[in-house]
């Protein structure tokens, strides 16, 4: 996939400056909103100690839930570097070496992490249990294609709120009953939760601004219709055809895309 694009030509007028702020800073605070938690868990990361279970996260959102959740009480390891694409990321011989000795692997699913499944699906069949989050988090379909689901579960505060206590009640399974540290698991993911709730309240406080004509969205790829179903907007058109990255639009798709645009004044 091409790394830029020339721009669309298009006539219509820019977004008001404040509805741009608004979108951009909501953005903003659901993409941190995972940090804040683990400050707010006091949750220090460590890895390598003896006998804790190895935690291997496919994505940095999940790795971050999943570290504030655990705490000390395990040592988790994030696959994906800060700033890879999850559509299109491969696992190092490394990488693949460690899901297959890992305790639990969590992942997104819902074709997120599509080039990393061979190597998740080989570790489930040596007997590493694997945790897929989006499965268990009411997945919508993609807003172009009613019969794939969109993987993109994060930006959703409400839903990553849940998130965090499915990761406590799997990682409890993988701990020994009796470790002092398991107790901590649930108290650690309601403080999540408290810390999604709040981003949301914030979100919606900035997005109340938005006249109901002017909520809507043309994004890169299908990637924000959990964000517009929570907060009321809506998404129009997509650059990239389909829920990830990888596709490449045809010059009828871009064509189609430009008359979207004046049409809807965006």
């Amino acid at each position: 996939m091409p790394r830029s694009r020339a721009p669309l030509e298009t006539s219509a007028r820019p977004a008001p400056a404040p509805r741009r702020r608004s979108v951009v800073r909501v953005l903003a605070v659901l993409t941190v909103l995972a940090a804040v938690a683990i400050v707010a868990a006091a949750c220090g990361s460590s890895s390598g100690a003896d006998g804790r279970p190895h935690i291997v996260v496919t994505t940095t959102i999940l790795g971050d839930l999943v570290r504030s959740v655990v705490g000390d009480a395990a040592d988790v390891e994030v696959l994906m570097p800060p700033g890879a694409d999850p559509h299109d990321y491969e696992p190092s011989a490394a990488q693949a070496a460690h899901l297959r000795r890992a305790a639990l692997i969590v992942e997104n699913g819902l074709g997120l992490e599509s080039r990393l499944q061979p190597a998740i699906d080989a570790a489930e069949r040596d007997g590493v249990p694997v945790l897929v989050i989006g499965d268990q988090l009411d997945p919508l379909p993609l807003t172009d294609d009613p019969n794939v689901p969109d993987p993109h579960v994060w930006l959703d505060p409400d839903r990553m709120a849940r998130a965090a206590e499915i990761v406590a009640l799997e990682i409890a399974q993988v701990m020994h009953a009796d470790d002092p540290a398991a107790q901590e698991l649930h108290a650690n993911a309601r403080t999540y939760a408290s810390a999604a709730k709040a981003a949301a309240a914030e979100a919606e406080r900035l997005l109340a601004t938005i006249p109901a004509d002017q909520r809507i969205l043309i994004t890169n790829h299908d990637a924000l219709g959990y964000f517009a179903r929570r907060f009321g907007l809506r998404v129009e058109g997509v650059v990239i055809p389909g829920g990830t990255s990888l596709a490449e639009p045809s010059a009828a798709d871009l064509a189609r895309l430009a008359t979207l645009l004046r049409a809807s004044g965006v």
